[in-house]
């Protein structure tokens, strides 16, 4: 056993390098000298070590270009690539990035300039080429598709048994008409749109009224082209469009018929 004169440790001798009074660990510590080098890449001074630049894959280099010729070679690019989506997909990461985010966002100038990024049609061709990506991996894919069936699809136990429909809005309607007694149907057909050369599936058809009604929380562009082209192509026919407020109305006592007379 030797005694260390810097960490005052007493260590196995062959923790020494000869006859050295310091540790290898404590040996390794002393500062080594820097050299000043010449980038061949960009011209720019930098400065290391001599037994780093032997070390270095590309000699004679700063990092900033080491980094950059690194990135060039496609095998290193997709597990670099890779390993940050990794450490970025983390659970503490993401929450860490989320309260990082929303403070930024507080900022007035910081929000106004990341709305105008966003707006450009750079970013708009970035996202979308994301989304045809993430589309394309079945695994992916899947869980999108599962997790948008999940927050549309709801049950509602009616007079037709338990019934799925696709949002909260029908599912209250359906209440409303079993509370009236009415005869009423859930999607029971489709209409051709000649114009548009696609089908169109009413919401809900009641037979004591003979009526087709279209249940509408928010209004998508092709919903309402179909919509448009289900008024135009089927004139004879009665049917009405029931939103947030008119479903309001209901609840509280409006009356269905009453609704169709006003839509006259």
């Amino acid at each position: 056993m030797r005694k260390c004169i810097s960490c005052d440790l007493e260590k196995e001798c062959d923790e020494y390098r000869g006859n050295r009074k310091k540790c290898k660990k404590c040996e390794n510590k002393r500062k080594k000298p820097k050299y000043e080098f010449i980038c061949v890449v960009c011209k720019n001074v930098y400065y290391s070590t001599k037994q780093n630049e032997k070390r270095k894959k590309f000699v004679s280099t700063c990092a900033s270009c080491a980094i950059n010729q690194s990135w060039k070679d496609e095998e290193y690019r997709k597990n670099h690539i890779l390993a940050l989506k990794q450490a970025h997909n983390r659970e503490e990461v993401r929450a860490r990035h989320g309260v990082v985010s929303k403070k930024r966002f507080e900022n007035e100038d910081y929000k106004k300039k990341a709305l105008q990024r966003l707006n450009t049609e750079q970013a708009r061709n970035k996202a979308a080429r994301s989304i045809r990506e993430t589309w394309k991996d079945p695994e992916k894919s899947r869980k999108m598709l599962t997790a948008m069936y999940k927050t549309r699809s709801q049950n509602v136990e009616c007079s037709k048994g338990i019934l799925q429909v696709k949002s909260g809005y029908e599912k209250r309607f359906i209440k409303i008409l079993d509370k009236h007694f009415l005869e009423w149907e859930y999607e029971p057909s489709s209409f051709k749109l000649e114009n548009l050369n696609k089908l169109y599936i009413p919401d809900f058809y009641i037979k004591d009224l003979d009526l087709w009604i279209e249940v509408k929380g928010y209004w998508y562009k092709d919903a309402k082209e179909k919509w448009d082209c289900f008024l135009l192509e089927y004139p004879h026919l009665k049917k009405i469009v029931i939103n947030k407020q008119t479903l309001c109305e209901i609840e509280k006592g409006l009356k269905i018929e009453d609704l169709v007379n006003r839509k006259e």
